[in-house]
């Protein structure tokens, strides 16, 4: 029998979590979504919410070898995504596997450090888990976090996160997908190295996309093996997973699901087309480039060559925000940046952002914070 068009099965294997956010549930979340089919092997069964992982059980390698088995004789993905593995005995089980069945993709995301900063793997089973699976994965996707701790260093700048990778790739891995954060101008960019080539390439979102939702890096992976079991390139699998989890992102903002961090809603987001998110990125581009000089919502209108109207229900549509709200944030986003950092007075930053006296900074950084500029410096400062 045909298969129904992109209705191909993606084998995940990793966790389980009970709230939804991460792991298995995730994982047949997303994969679903996209129009794939989602299989599992589970791993371990995790006790976690949103503030975090309290207990994790480990299923016997035995027992995890026999899921993966069957789902392979009788499903034969091309693309297994693989993600939590706690042990020496599982790894290498599943590095025979993936060695016996030959699946085209494997897109390895393991879990090494949770959301909120934890282990997850004991450091000793760290090398035994790099040794098996490394080799055999098509694309290595690491928040920038687990790569610090895996080599021990740290990574400042996109050229820093370059340099990782690619001692990553001597490990065996056909290429690697650093998952970065903001490193200059609030851009995510994410940074991926391929064996062979020698220009990385990147991939940057400018705008309020919050990478520290609960579970958006395992959604990331399962949205790129899903579109590689559709046909993509690795090139574009990535842009399209990024595409869709900036979307969850901007959708779930306002849910309030998880008191310990947001819960990404995998639901029906059609409404939000490709061409709304592209022009909702290019307008935070240029009002990253342009804020100081132009608080008009006509300026950026008019640069995107659409009328304001249609702009602002874009922005609505997309964010749930007036163009205006987006320019504001960005300035107070900025102006925090400056009062922490800076050691000019507040008087010469209200110049150099275009406001007419220290005053009218003051009552605008108060309306949006609730605070005055003064108090904020005081307390950024004793924080520090």
């Amino acid at each position: 029998m045909k298969r129904v068009m992109n209705c191909v099965p993606v084998l995940s294997i990793t966790g389980s979590d009970g709230v939804g956010g991460a792991g298995i549930q995730a994982d047949i979340k997303t994969i679903s979504a996209l129009g794939g089919y989602a299989a599992t092997a589970i791993t371990a069964v995790t006790v976690q919410n949103t503030f975090g992982i309290q207990e994790v059980f480990d299923l016997p390698s035995e027992n995890i070898r026999k899921q993966i088995e069957a789902v392979m004789d009788d499903l034969h993905p091309e693309v297994v995504k693989v993600g939590m593995v706690r042990n020496r005995e599982t790894a290498i089980a599943i590095a025979r596997l993936l060695d016996l069945y030959k699946p085209k993709h494997v897109v390895l995301d393991p879990g090494i450090i949770s959301t909120h900063g934890k282990l997850l793997v004991e450091k000793d089973l760290l090398k035994d888990i790099r040794k098996a699976l490394f080799p055999q994965s098509s694309v290595l996707c690491l928040k920038r976090e687990a790569i610090e701790f895996l080599l021990g260093t740290t990574i400042n700048s996109v050229e820093e996160g370059v340099t990782a990778a690619r001692e990553l790739i001597k490990e065996g891995n056909n290429a690697v997908l650093v998952l970065g954060s903001e490193f200059v101008n609030g851009a995510i960019t994410d940074i991926l190295i391929e064996s062979g080539v020698d220009e990385p390439t990147y991939y940057s979102t400018l705008g309020a996309i919050d990478r520290n939702s609960h579970g958006v890096g395992g959604v990331l992976s399962s949205a790129i093996a899903t579109y590689l079991a559709q046909g993509d390139s690795l090139h574009k699998a990535i842009e399209e997973a990024r595409n869709y989890v900036n979307r969850l992102v901007i959708y779930s903002i306002d849910l309030r699901l998880g008191q310990g961090g947001n819960l990404l809603h995998h639901t029906n987001h059609n409404h939000i087309t490709p061409h709304m998110l592209e022009l909702y990125n290019t307008l935070m581009k240029e009002i990253v480039q342009h804020f100081k000089q132009h608080n008009d919502v006509c300026f950026y209108a008019d640069r995107l060559h659409v009328t304001t109207r249609y702009l602002a229900q874009i922005t609505r549509k997309v964010a749930g925000k007036a163009p205006k709200e987006l320019l504001s944030e960005q300035m107070v986003r900025e102006l925090e940046i400056q009062l922490t950092n800076s050691n000019k007075n507040i008087q010469q930053i209200a110049y150099d952002y275009g406001f007419h006296s220290q005053a009218q900074l003051a009552k605008f950084f108060k309306q949006m914070k609730g605070i005055s500029p003064t108090e904020f410096k005081k307390r950024a400062l004793k924080n520090k």
